[in-house]
């Protein structure tokens, strides 16, 4: 995902978040959030939440911040975004 959005909007994400939890966090010390890139929006959302995904929901709300490349670094907040689980 974050590849994508780097070279078709020119946009780096930076944090990744669903309500108060942080799935990605670029500026934590020691990257300690890299090991999440490789891994599933929902095992990192259960990982990390009080109270895992409830049963049968197929998506999550996440909340995207970062830089725009072709903007002197601007920062960036979209609107939310829903991501769907795919099998």
């Amino acid at each position: 995902m974050f590849n994508y959005l780097e070279e078709k909007l020119k946009i780096e994400v930076t944090l990744v978040s669903s309500g108060k939890y942080a799935l990605y966090n670029s500026y934590l010390p020691g990257n300690k959030h890299k090991v999440r890139l490789d891994m599933k929006v929902e095992d990192i959302y259960n990982q990390v939440a009080e109270k895992p995904l409830p049963k049968g929901r197929k998506y999550v709300q996440m909340e995207l911040g970062g830089s725009c490349k072709d903007e002197e670094d601007a920062d960036f907040q979209v609107p939310t975004v829903k991501y769907v689980f795919t099998k």
